[in-house]
């Protein structure tokens, strides 16, 4: 018994210093009505004899962190809204980006389509099927770019005059993505690549399941295409703005692709910066009271969706340590992965520590006191995201 009580109280200690805990995983509602309105069905009851599925997260015991919006010096945007079950994060963080810097440089508040982006931008995965002969596959991620991108070839429309067709529970892309690439792959069987002929066909299944784009808007009196709206009305010139990235696979300080999927564009227009360099320049441009719109991994245990809060925990790695090594290690690994775009909207120094507040469209951020926003410490974003947009003069290299 005395052998026994020593060894007893180690692991006591040892369970107190525990960081990591395992937590039932979360089943969305709101993900379940959607699935059921495709079947046009009931939403199905979790069975009690079901065996529940676990996930690790970092424990918050004995963490200080923010709990509230309100400690956040913040910049104009947009409520969240979430996107339902569909991949089109960036699109949301980027119009986002647009919609506050239109306000901020025109101090006028235009709330702007985002299905209107996505639709164009299934267009065009479409169309590079057929002209990469099947080689360049239908992928349901993008970048924050590709919203340029389209607004300068598409332009770009108010919300009003374009919803998508959402459900009554949300957006959901299944049934299209499903059309699309049942007739890109009758195309393929057939050996038929003639763009001409595709157009039509591809039109056909996005106006059915999103809507047909509007030809032209009205706004303040006047008519507008979609091009010229974007030109004229809203004004943002993407040359004014800069990717970036941080990563060991390419020379520092020199524009190089982004080596990821969802860079489907093979869009080489990333400055590749030092980690330090790279985080600074994010900080800088939000203390500034810029938005930036950001892009990384969103499935660490650090990632809490109950408390809405994003941290690298110390059974990870220590704040201190995070340096271009460590964070291309979980690069290279596969552990940091393009997951999720979000928008930086807001700024706080809590506890000596940086904080940023997130608008976040995914349903994660739902599920906590401050739903459609993540607070990020500054950690997390040194160590797991992989690319930013600043304004050109933060990045003067």
């Amino acid at each position: 018994m005395k052998r026994l009580l020593p060894l007893l109280v180690l692991c006591g200690l040892l369970a107190a210093q525990t960081s990591l805990e395992y937590k039932e995983k979360y089943k969305d509602p709101v993900h379940a009505k959607i699935k059921a309105l495709r079947e046009n069905a009931e939403t199905e009851e979790n069975d009690p004899g079901e065996k529940p599925e676990y996930t690790l997260f970092a424990s918050l015991a004995g963490m200080e962190y923010p709990v509230s919006q309100d400690i956040f010096t913040t910049c104009f945007h947009f409520p969240p809204k979430h996107q339902g079950l569909t991949s089109t994060c960036w699109a949301h963080a980027g119009i986002s980006f647009i919609e506050s810097e239109v306000q901020k440089k025109q101090n006028t508040e235009i709330k702007l389509s985002v299905m209107y982006v996505v639709y164009h931008e299934y267009l065009e995965k479409a169309l590079a099927f057929i002209e990469s002969k099947g080689k360049q596959e239908l992928r349901l991620g993008s970048q924050i770019s590709s919203v340029f991108d389209i607004a300068d070839t598409w332009g770009l429309v108010p919300e009003a005059d374009y919803t998508g067709n959402p459900t009554p529970e949300g957006f959901d892309t299944k049934a299209m993505t499903d059309a699309l690439r049942a007739c890109l792959d009758e195309m393929s069987g057939q050996n038929n690549w003639d763009k001409d002929l595709a157009v039509p066909a591809i039109r056909a299944i996005l106006d059915k399941h999103l809507g047909k784009v509007p030809e032209t808007v009205s706004y303040g009196g006047k008519t507008y295409t979609p091009k010229n709206f974007y030109k004229k009305v809203l004004k943002f010139r993407p040359m004014q703005y800069t990717a970036i990235q941080s990563t060991l696979s390419h020379p520092f300080f020199e524009y190089r692709e982004l080596p990821f999927p969802d860079n489907w564009r093979h869009d080489d227009m990333y400055l590749n910066l030092p980690v330090d360099a790279f985080y600074h320049a994010i900080r800088r441009a939000v203390k500034d009271g810029c938005t930036v719109p950001i892009g990384g991994d969103t499935s660490e245990p650090g990632y809490n969706r109950y408390a809405g809060i994003a941290f690298i925990p110390v059974a990870d790695v220590p704040a201190d340590d995070i340096d271009d090594d460590v964070r291309e290690y979980r690069i290279y690994g596969g552990s940091t992965g393009d997951d999720h775009a979000v928008h930086i909207v807001g700024y706080a120094e809590f506890n000596g520590e940086d904080w940023f507040l997130i608008k976040d469209s995914s349903r994660s951020a739902y599920t906590s006191d401050h739903p459609g926003y993540y607070f990020y410490r500054g950690d997390y974003i040194r160590l797991k995201m992989l690319t930013a947009v600043l304004p050109n003069e933060y990045v003067g290299y």
